[in-house]
């Protein structure tokens, strides 16, 4: 796939991420308000991955000082398996460290491997473990902390 471009999410394209993310996460999307604080808080960084003026993939940052948390990260469905998860976190962590980050952190769910190769191929190392801390059906899931520091 070529002609990528990333960018920082504008208003304008609110609509197609609320979609795409609805599409990616069709159990627990984020709503609407939380995007819309994703342009306009102070310390959000929400960046998305365009294919011919259309979102593929986006990801969400909260900064604090000099750290950032990773709080969400996809690929449409149709285009996952070419590597823009990989592509889309290494550019927005390179763009990050020239903001001043010097510490990424994230929590992931134990059961979502493909999110944790994702991690370990982008730098991340496991640093902790959450337990019992997402919902799962009548349960609950630990959760696994990576960080990275450049």
């Amino acid at each position: 796939m070529t002609d990528l471009q990333l960018q920082q999410l504008e208003k304008a394209q609110l609509d197609a991420v609320l979609k795409l993310d609805a599409t990616c996460f069709e159990s627990e999307p984020f709503a609407a308000v939380w995007w819309q604080k994703a342009l306009t808080s102070a310390g959000a960084s929400s960046w998305i991955l365009s294919w011919k003026d259309r979102p593929v993939a986006y990801c969400l940052f909260s900064e604090i000082m000099d750290e950032a948390e990773l709080l969400r990260i996809a690929v449409d469905p149709q285009q996952r398996g070419k590597g823009l998860a990989t592509d889309l976190l290494h550019k927005v962590q390179d763009a990050l460290i020239e903001r001043g980050i010097t510490r990424f952190f994230l929590e992931v769910r134990a059961s979502n491997r493909a999110a944790q190769a994702l991690y370990h191929r982008c730098g991340w190392q496991p640093c902790g473990r959450r337990k019992n801390y997402y919902p799962l059906g009548d349960a609950l899931e630990d959760a696994l902390l990576f960080s990275r520091e450049p």
